[in-house]
């Protein structure tokens, strides 16, 4: 009912759950992430608060604890309940995002200085980064989610003007406990300044897949951005195996955004829409471009594989979303680029 929007009723299945259990410390949980929902801060709080006096070692109380102060502006208790839930839950890759743009804030309340909005001359040339191009028309993409901050991956596929649309995973503008839409996305691009001044521009959702599509994909368009920002080149047809790739993210367990990492494609099949590359990758690497290793050209777009995020371990624990899970491992999975292009041909972003 929450996911559907329906809050007042979602709000009376919690208070039904908690008269038939009253220690359900979930139910105080989700009936906090209602209200928070509504905008009842002080209300939410205290739900969060009640769940963790049932259960100490909650990390999604400290996690949605910590966001709801970070609402009311209250920067440094945010950290803290975050870095609680980190403590006890280090994979806890929300809790992890939420944290680092708590940080951010922090640093930017400290300085009083803006965000720089030309930040050109803060990206390395050619000889100083080969790479350059593809990090630069690499977004970094935050999408304002129930729990806090979506934090993935995406890239530039079209510009005219002043306008660049990128594509994404669907599921990076939804996280992964709900499949509403997040109504408020910002995207990063490239560049070596300190993270608290970095131009953020915001993006609009143009087109996304069905919730439980074969391809789990998102367009996003943003404007004003810089005249270096261009589309990726691609690369089409057969890929053999054993070539050599790397691919771009901002993968949740590593310090610092535009990681690059190296791999190879060691399946191929005409007959199935993905590749699977050998690489070490992580939650925050969904959406990214699988670039030949010259830098070139894309063969791919990075999805995900399913783990133990889709079965529910604790039988009092709601099963989660059977949907696309949004963390990979030592083996990712990405679909071929001419099925994203086909679909953004049919969607009518791309012409042929």
């Amino acid at each position: 009912l929450w996911d559907q929007e329906k809050l007042e009723e979602a709000i009376e299945k919690y208070q039904k759950a908690l008269q038939l259990n009253p220690e359900f410390f979930y139910a105080y949980n989700g009936w906090g992430s209602v209200l928070l929902d509504q905008g009842k801060l002080e209300e939410a709080i205290a739900n969060y608060r009640q769940a963790l006096q049932i259960n100490p070692d909650f990390a999604v109380a400290y996690n949605n604890l910590g966001y709801a102060l970070q609402q009311q502006g209250k920067l440094q208790e945010a950290i803290e309940k975050y870095k609680r839930a980190l403590e006890i839950d280090p994979n806890y890759t929300t809790a992890q995002n939420n944290l680092d743009e708590a940080q951010r804030l922090l640093a930017q309340r400290r300085d009083s200085r803006d965000p720089i909005i030309d930040d050109t001359q803060y990206v390395p040339s050619s000889d100083q980064e080969p790479l350059v191009d593809v990090l630069r028309s690499t977004a970094k993409i935050l999408a304002q989610i129930p729990q806090g901050n979506s934090i993935a991956t995406g890239w530039v596929i079209k510009r005219e003007g002043d306008t660049a649309w990128l594509i994404t995973n669907r599921h990076v503008l939804t996280g992964d406990k709900t499949s509403r839409l997040s109504d408020k996305i910002e995207v990063e691009f490239f560049s070596e300044l300190p993270e608290h001044r970095r131009p953020r521009y915001p993006a609009t959702i143009v087109k996304a897949s069905e919730a439980n599509s074969d391809l789990d994909l998102a367009v996003l368009k943003v404007t004003d951005i810089p005249e270096d920002i261009q589309p990726l080149d691609i690369q089409t047809g057969r890929v053999a195996r054993l070539t050599d790739v790397v691919i771009v993210g901002h993968p949740y367990n590593v310090e610092g955004a535009w990681n690059v990492v190296s791999g190879e494609v060691t399946n191929y099949s005409p007959n199935n829409p993905m590749l699977t590359v050998d690489a070490t990758l992580a939650q925050g690497n969904s959406g990214g471009p699988i670039v030949t290793s010259d830098g070139e050209q894309v063969i791919g777009l990075m999805a995900q594989i399913r783990d133990t995020t889709t079965v529910a371990t604790n039988p009092d624990e709601p099963s989660p979303s059977l949907g696309p899970t949004v963390a990979t491992g030592g083996v990712g999975l990405a679909y071929r680029i001419e099925l994203v292009w086909n679909q953004l041909q049919e969607w009518g972003i791309l012409q042929e």
